[in-house]
């Protein structure tokens, strides 16, 4: 609600520093996941995808602006959303909700401007998933090839664990620059 015309705001800074704390995209998503569920370290590690050490960062920025609770449950530490995070999160997934019917994703194609479909997004998707697979097979071809070509078989074998190499390297940069 919009204040009135002369209408002085108060901002509460406590307030203000849990919203500033939530709206970082990693502790969104464990807020979002501890709302459907409480969990500990390992659990949200595992569901979320994420390192125990970017999970205990991120839940200790949480917990000290009050946004989730912690508690000993035996030899775990369980943690749960806060009431004031549930406000905040449910009123991110609103306006997020709304923003999706409202914009819908536009390349800029030269001087007109087109709508991508979901389709499109998903076989970009399909593609950067397969890059690395490419990249790996065809170093390891290439060097396969002329290692045979030539009478050569440390190419042979450089080139396979090179392709390799390449394969895992490629699909975590990816991986990474998907889920950021």
């Amino acid at each position: 609600m919009l204040p009135n015309e002369g209408e002085k705001i108060e901002f509460e800074p406590e307030r203000l520093n849990m919203i500033k704390a939530a709206a970082e995209p990693h502790r969104m998503r464990i807020l979002v996941a501890l709302l459907e569920k409480e969990g500990t370290i390992t659990s949200l590690s595992k569901s979320l995808n994420y390192s125990k050490q970017l999970l205990i960062h991120h839940l200790g920025v949480l917990e000290k602006n009050r946004l989730v609770l912690k508690r000993r449950v035996e030899n775990a530490e369980v943690y749960s959303i806060s009431e004031a995070a549930k406000i905040i999160v449910s009123e991110v997934l609103k306006i997020h909700s709304r923003m999706e019917e409202v914009e819908s994703p536009r390349v800029a194609a030269g001087a007109e401007t087109r709508v991508v479909t979901e389709p499109a997004l998903r076989r970009t998707d399909s593609f950067l998933k397969l890059m690395p697979l490419i990249i790996g097979v065809s170093v390891a071809l290439f060097a396969s090839v002329r290692g045979v070509l030539e009478g050569q078989p440390l190419w042979i074998l450089s080139g396979t664990l090179v392709g390799v190499c390449l394969y895992v390297i490629v699909s975590k940069l990816i991986r990474h620059a998907l889920t950021s």
